[in-house]
């Protein structure tokens, strides 16, 4: 396994947001999820642009795929699944790990963007 581009503490502040973020890929109405994420980006301090970076090049990748199955998974994300997934996906070699990233940006917005733009309303308001 490569390290991480963050310490552990760093690892420990982003799961609980990596953990409300992957609400946004189960098969089911994401509306709810969106509270909990933007309490979460409130609490942790993180930028729009890192928090963007999250869902799409950390948790996006890892979860998108859910969203195309035809049973795809309803229930809640268990913790360390979350965590599993994303690290597994943060230690793809880097060009898998980019591929990745460029070939779900799409479905990764198309499934989230309505959410996103509610949660960022939220979060980070216009000044």
């Amino acid at each position: 396994m490569k390290p991480l581009p963050f310490d552990e503490v760093e690892l420990q502040r982003r799961m609980s947001v990596w953990y409300v973020l992957a609400d946004l890929f189960l098969d089911g109405e994401a509306d709810e999820a969106e509270e909990p994420i933007a309490r979460h980006l409130k609490h942790h301090g993180y930028s729009r642009a890192e928090a963007e970076a999250m869902l799409y090049k950390e948790v996006g990748p890892a979860f998108c795929g859910n969203l195309l199955s035809i049973a795809g998974r309803w229930g809640a994300w268990d913790y360390d699944e979350v965590k599993t997934r994303v690290l597994a996906h943060l230690n793809l070699p880097a060009p898998l790990r980019l591929l990745s990233n460029w070939s779900n940006a799409p479905i990764i917005a198309f499934f989230t963007r309505s959410h996103w733009r509610r949660i960022c309303a939220e979060v980070y308001p216009a000044p």
